[in-house]
C-alpha cells in the first residue's frame, strides 16, 4: 500500500513509478513529492513503520489503508515549466514544474533541504548525494532513477515508455509520448511548449519570430527588402519608410510612416504646396484665372504652383481673366465723327477712336463710309500711288513721271518743270581753276553753286589754331545770252599759308575763302553773297605748345561747316562738330598728351552736286597706345565732298599719308598744312536746279 501510495504520488508529479522520498517540508504541492504525513494531514509517525524518508530512510510509521486515496484532491497538479518566466511569482521552475520555494542563503535556512545557492531558492537537492539511493538530482528535486527497460509494456505502468537504445524507461521518446502542450526533449523529458507551434510574432519592426513545428523555439530571421512586421509577420511595404509624398486630394505633405504602409500628414508651411514630394512656394492663388493673351485663359491649377492655359471659344476673346463674347470684328472700323476712325481692337471686345491721319502734303482729313479716311492734296502735290500712308509723294511741278498730274510722263529726253514737260538743251559745266564760262546755244538761264577756298596754315610755330573753312553759294535760274562769255573765279589755297581765296560767277554771285590764324585763335569761316549763302566752320583754337586746333569744314547747301576741335595738352579733346545742310565736318585737334608730334585734323570738304549728307566731325585718337596717342582724325566731307587728309600727319604708323592736314575737296580748312581750294558749278536744263541733289 505504502509502495502504491510513493508510485501515484510520483505518477502525479511527472516522477517515475517507484518508491520515492517523501520530501521535508519547504516545498508545496506544486509538482514536486508532497511531505511525508498521514491522510488526515497528521505527520507519520516512524513507529508506525515502514515509509520511505527524503534520503533514502525508512520511516517506521503504520499506513492507514482503510481510506483511499483521492490524490486529485490531496495533491493538486502542479503546473509545467521550462524556465522561470512560466510560472507565476512567486513560485519558481524546479524539476519542469512550478514550485514554491524559501530564499535562502545557505542550507542552514533550509530545513529537511539545500540552499541552492546560485539561485537563491531551498531546493530539494543539488546533487544525487543530497537524495537515497533509488533516486537522482534532477534540476534541484530527487526523482526516482530510471528503471531498466527492453520494451513500453514494461514502463507503461509507470506511464513512461522504453528507450531502446539505453535500455530504460524514460517519459518519452517522442512528442506524442507527451501531453498536449507539451513537447519530447533531448533528454527524453516531456516540457512544456515554449511557444505555439507555427506560429508568428514581430520582434520589432524589421525582424520576425517563428515557432517551430513542435513548440520547442522560436527562429528570428530578419524581414526581405520592401517588407515589414506588423500583425506577427513580415508584410510588404505600400511606400518607404520616412519617404515624403504628395497627397493628390488636399495637394499637402504626407510621411511614409515607420512601417510602410500608410501616410501621415507633415504640412507645408503656410503659402506652400507639395509637388514631387517637396513644398514649394506657390506662384498662384488656386483656382484664379488670367489671360495669357487675347485669346487664352490661363488658369492657377489646384496646388498654386503652375498653370494651365486654355483656348477661349470661337467669337470671344479673354479679358480680366475671362472668356468673353466678342462686340466686333478685330480691325474692322467706322466713322467715330466726320474726322475720327472707330477701330477695333485684336481682342474684339472694344474699339480705339483716332482721328484720321494727315500725311505728308496732305490737307483736310475726313471720314466715310465703312471708316475710310480720306484726305486732298496740297497744291502742287498728289497721291500718285493710292496709299494713304505716304499721303501726296508726288511734287506734280518737277517730276517727269506725273508731270502736272498723277500719270501724265514726259516723254524721254524731256524734263518736268513747273508742271509742264519742257524740251531744250541740258547741260552742266565744272571749274576747279578760274576761266569762262561760254554759253551754250539754246541756253538762257542757269543755276550756279561757287565754293570758296579753305584757309592755309602759314607756318609752324608754337601755339596755333586751326585755318577756316571756305564758304558756298547757290543761285538759280540766273539769266545768260547764247554766246556770251561769263568770268568764273575758282579760289586758291596758298601753299605759303594764308586765307583762301573767294569763288565767284560773274563777279555777282561770290563765295568767300576760310580765313588763315597765326596765332591761338581758330580762323573765321568763309560766307558770301549774291544768293543763298551759308558760311564754312571756325578752325579750332589751339591750347598751350604744339597742341593745334583742327580745321574748319566747308559750307554746307542749307548750313554751315562743321567747327575744328581745341588743342589741349591736359586732356584728349573731342570737341570738333559735325557740318550742317550737308556741309563738312569740323577736323579733331591734337594733343601732347600722348605725343610730341601730334598733328591736328583738317577739315572736311563739300560736294558740287545739290544737297546731300552731313560730314562727321573728326575724332582725335584717344586710344592708349602711347604710338600714336594725341593724333587728330580730319573732318568728314559733306554733299559728296571728300573727307581731309593728313590722318596722324607724316607718320604711316598712325594712318599719315605724308601731308599734313590737307583739307577735304571743296574748300576744307587746314591744320598744320594747306586747305582745300574751291570750286564752281554751272548747270541747265529744265527743271535742274540747287540745291536738289537729283539734277
Amino acid at each position: 500500500m505504502r509502495a502504491l501510495w510513493s508510485c501515484c504520488l510520483g505518477i502525479a508529479f511527472g516522477a517515475a513509478c517507484a518508491p520515492a522520498a517523501i520530501n521535508l517540508p519547504g516545498f508545496d504541492s506544486g509538482g514536486a513529492t508532497p511531505d511525508a504525513m498521514s491522510i488526515d494531514g497528521t505527520p507519520i509517525d516512524a513507529a508506525d513503520g515502514g515509509v520511505i524518508a527524503d534520503g533514502g530512510a525508512v520511516i517506521d510509521a503504520p499506513v492507514d489503508t482503510s481510506t483511499p486515496l483521492d490524490v486529485a484532491t490531496d495533491v493538486p497538479a502542479p503546473t509545467p515549466c521550462n524556465v522561470a518566466g512560466d510560472c507565476v511569482s512567486p513560485q519558481v521552475c524546479l524539476g519542469q514544474v512550478c514550485r514554491t520555494a524559501a530564499r535562502c542563503t545557505g542550507s542552514t535556512m533550509c530545513p529537511g533541504q539545500v540552499c541552492a545557492t546560485a539561485l537563491g531558492y531551498c531546493v530539494d537537492c543539488n546533487s544525487d548525494r543530497d537524495c537515497s539511493a533509488a533516486q537522482t538530482c534532477s534540476d534541484h528535486a530527487c526523482v526516482a532513477r530510471p528503471l531498466p527497460c527492453t520494451s513500453d509494456r514494461e514502463c507503461s505502468p509507470m506511464g513512461q515508455v522504453c528507450d531502446a537504445p539505453s535500455g530504460r524507461c524514460v517519459a518519452c521518446n517522442a512528442d506524442g509520448d507527451c501531453a498536449a502542450g507539451r513537447y519530447c526533449t533531448a533528454a527524453h523529458a516531456c516540457a512544456a511548449q515554449t511557444c505555439t507551434p507555427n506560429q508568428t510574432s514581430c520582434v520589432d519592426l524589421m525582424r520576425q519570430q517563428t515557432c517551430d513545428a513542435r513548440g520547442a523555439m522560436s527562429a528570428t530571421a530578419a524581414c526581405p527588402g520592401g517588407q515589414t512586421c506588423r500583425g506577427g509577420r513580415c508584410q510588404p511595404t505600400t511606400c518607404t519608410p520616412g519617404m515624403t509624398q504628395c497627397d493628390p486630394a488636399t495637394h499637402d505633405r504626407v510621411t511614409c510612416n515607420p512601417d510602410g504602409v500608410g501616410t501621415s500628414p507633415t504640412p507645408c508651411p503656410t503659402g506652400q504646396s507639395c509637388r514631387g514630394g517637396s513644398c514649394q512656394v506657390r506662384v498662384c492663388v488656386p483656382g484664379s484665372t488670367t489671360c495669357q493673351d487675347a485669346r487664352t485663359v490661363r488658369t492657377c491649377d489646384a496646388d498654386g504652383l503652375g498653370t494651365t492655359a486654355a483656348a477661349c471659344p470661337a467669337a470671344s476673346s479673354c479679358a480680366g481673366g475671362s472668356c468673353m463674347g466678342c462686340t466686333c470684328t478685330p480691325g474692322a472700323a467706322t466713322c467715330a465723327d466726320p474726322s475720327s476712325r472707330s477701330t477695333c481692337n485684336s481682342d474684339c471686345l472694344g474699339a480705339t477712336v483716332t482721328a484720321c491721319p494727315t500725311p505728308a502734303h496732305a490737307m483736310s482729313p475726313t471720314c466715310s463710309g465703312p471708316g475710310v479716311c480720306a484726305f486732298r492734296c496740297e497744291a502742287g502735290y498728289g497721291d500718285c500711288n493710292g496709299l494713304a500712308d505716304d499721303g501726296c509723294e508726288v511734287a506734280l511741278a518737277t517730276t517727269a513721271a506725273h508731270c502736272g498730274s498723277c500719270g501724265n510722263p514726259c516723254v524721254a529726253g524731256s524734263a518736268c518743270a513747273a508742271g509742264v514737260c519742257a524740251s531744250g538743251p541740258s547741260g552742266e559745266r565744272i571749274f576747279t581753276t578760274s576761266g569762262s564760262f561760254v554759253v551754250p546755244a539754246g541756253v538762257t538761264a542757269v543755276s550756279v553753286v561757287v565754293v570758296g577756298a579753305g584757309g592755309s596754315f602759314a607756318f609752324r610755330v608754337s601755339t596755333q589754331g586751326g585755318q577756316g573753312g571756305g564758304g558756298l553759294c547757290y543761285r538759280n535760274d540766273i539769266p545768260v545770252s547764247p554766246g556770251t562769255s561769263v568770268p568764273v573765279v575758282v579760289g586758291i589755297s596758298p601753299a605759303s599759308g594764308g586765307s583762301g581765296g573767294d569763288s565767284s560767277f560773274n563777279g555777282t554771285l561770290v563765295a568767300r575763302g576760310g580765313r588763315a590764324t597765326t596765332v591761338a585763335t581758330g580762323g573765321a569761316g568763309g560766307g558770301g553773297t549774291g544768293g543763298t549763302c551759308f558760311n564754312g566752320g571756325v578752325g579750332g583754337n589751339a591750347s598751350g605748345y604744339r597742341n593745334w586746333g583742327g580745321g574748319g569744314g566747308a559750307a554746307g547747301y542749307a548750313g554751315d561747316g562743321g567747327r575744328g576741335g581745341t588743342g589741349s595738352s591736359t586732356m584728349c579733346l573731342n570737341d570738333a562738330t559735325a557740318g550742317s545742310g550737308g556741309g563738312g565736318g569740323g577736323g579733331a585737334a591734337g594733343s601732347t598728351v600722348g605725343s610730341s608730334d601730334d598733328i591736328s585734323g583738317s577739315g572736311g570738304g563739300v560736294g558740287l552736286n545739290g544737297l546731300g549728307p552731313n560730314g562727321a566731325a573728326g575724332a582725335p585718337n584717344c586710344n592708349t597706345s602711347r604710338t600714336c596717342y594725341g593724333y587728330g582724325y580730319p573732318g568728314g566731307g559733306g554733299s559728296g565732298g571728300s573727307a581731309g587728309t593728313g590722318r596722324g600727319g607724316t607718320r604711316p604708323e598712325c594712318g599719315g599719308t605724308g601731308i599734313s592736314g590737307l583739307g577735304g575737296n571743296y574748300g576744307g580748312g587746314g591744320a598744320i598744312g594747306r586747305g582745300s581750294d574751291g570750286a564752281v558749278r554751272i548747270i541747265w536744263g529744265p527743271g535742274r536746279s540747287f540745291p536738289n541733289s537729283a539734277m
